[in-house]
């Protein structure tokens, strides 16, 4: 027969045991404390630590006394016992000073106001365990994408990430898709003269994550008000603080909700669509060559141009509409920033044949968007409000919602050219669609201003 030795810490509600056997016996024989240590059902089955109100059972006092002769020998063998088992501890038990140096900080950010996870009660997740506890890295210790993302309750979670082949149906659910640079047509050489395009063949920056948020207010930006921080760099990624274009890009397309004909309809902050995209590698060498690709000159040039100060919304030089030449139509304006979008299921959606002219098609955003740079050159994020768009889009928009979660769509970005010297077009970031609601996937997070 053996005995345990336990001892245990008090934290509010929780406690922590540990346990130490002092069961040494062999073939048959008698533990070195002896059979009769202490009682069997007071201590080596204990559901609660042996103590009431703060003092020794009976029982236990009794026995202690008992075997008081016999305590020197406990504390040789404990002593040997615990150093023994330290070995074996699990490393989060290992890391329990460090973790409970933390509980300050965590208390104090689960006191404030939490950006991010916000969801209404009752409401579902197309994707994973939004009631799960958010991380508590700091961040200088964000290592890796996943990391990043166990920091906030939404980011590259509201809608599943799709890594096969093929897209997958939207019948099946909502998904997104990695671009790979391809397909979306783009100007080519010659544009003014003939209108020639050419499918893309590369893009600039790769997509890292895609979400659908929403809140009670447009969501103007989201990098500093809705999350902290940025992805970090990915492994292997050649980027540097002296590199002239951001590692990071963030484009978040804002959707209303209202019926845009309705002149009594107010304003509920509709959703937005956020990805952060990351530079490629092969963007990078680009720029190291002495000839770098037009499209990749032409984003340099635009990252130069006039942008926002973090945090400002009424800082001027925020508005796409400074990168306009108005002395220009819109059509031959180069340098601004535009958006274009495929369907890739027409035939399963029956589009009309008069309609699918205008697949593929580009728009250019001006007034109705925004650009913000991190001053220390990391970052830059895009935005545009479909609210600021013609009438006949926002009420094409609305009269279709509900067509949108049965369509898949491929969605690029890029600095728009005109002339030759500038051409081909490249894409800056692309990425599929799929099945995709734009009422019930958005999460919704808090109040950011």
């Amino acid at each position: 027969m053996g005995t345990q030795l336990s001892c245990g810490i008090q934290a509010g509600d929780h406690q922590l045991f540990f346990a130490v056997d002092f069961d040494t016996s062999i073939a048959g024989q008698e533990s070195c404390c002896g059979s009769d240590a202490f009682y069997r059902d007071s201590f080596l089955e204990y559901t609660e630590p042996p103590l009431h109100n703060g003092r020794l059972s009976t029982k236990a006092f009794e026995q202690a006394k008992l075997k008081a002769k016999k305590g020197k020998v406990f504390v040789q063998h404990a002593v040997t016992s615990v150093k023994s088992e330290a070995i074996k501890l699990p490393t989060e038990l290992k890391r329990l000073p460090h973790e409970l140096k933390k509980i300050p900080s965590m208390l104090k950010r689960q006191s404030s106001t939490a950006t991010d996870s916000v969801q209404q009660p009752g409401e579902t997740s197309p994707c994973v365990d939004y009631g799960r506890v958010i991380s508590e890295l700091e961040p200088d210790q964000i290592q890796s994408l996943s990391d990043w993302q166990s920091t906030s309750a939404w980011a590259g979670k509201t809608i599943p990430l799709w890594t096969g082949e093929a897209l997958q149906s939207p019948k099946i659910g909502p998904c997104w898709k990695k671009g790979d640079g391809k397909g979306l047509p783009v100007r080519d050489i010659g544009y003014k003269r003939t209108k020639a395009s050419v499918h893309a063949d590369e893009h600039m920056y790769d997509c890292l994550t895609l979400d659908g948020i929403r809140s009670d207010v447009i969501l103007e930006d989201i990098i500093g008000r809705v999350i902290d921080t940025i992805p970090p760099p990915s492994k292997g990624s050649l980027w540097t603080p002296e590199c002239p274009l951001p590692r990071v890009i963030c484009i978040n397309l804002k959707l209303p909700y209202y019926n845009p004909k309705n002149p009594w309809a107010q304003e509920d902050g509709g959703c937005s669509f956020c990805g952060f995209f990351e530079i490629s590698n092969a963007t990078i060498l680009h720029l190291n060559e002495e000839n770098p690709p037009a499209s990749v000159r032409l984003f340099r040039k635009f990252c130069e141009g006039p942008t926002g100060r973090p945090g400002n919304l009424k800082d001027p030089s925020r508005s796409l509409s400074l990168r306009q030449d108005k002395g220009k139509t819109k059509d031959l304006n180069t340098g601004i920033f535009k958006a274009a979008g495929w369907c890739e299921n027409e035939d399963e959606l029956g589009v009309p044949q008069f309609l699918r002219q205008f697949n593929g098609k580009s728009f250019v955003i001006t007034e109705s968007g925004y650009v913000v740079k991190d001053p220390a050159g990391e970052w830059m994020e895009l935005g545009f409000d479909v609210r600021q768009f013609p009438i006949l889009f926002k009420d094409a928009l609305y009269t279709f919602r509900d067509f949108l979660p049965k369509a898949q769509y491929h969605c690029g970005f890029l600095i728009q050219a005109t002339e030759d010297e500038d051409l081909p077009e490249g894409l800056l970031c692309d990425l599929y669609l799929s099945g995709v609601n734009i009422k019930n996937h958005p999460w919704k997070v808090a109040h950011p201003y």
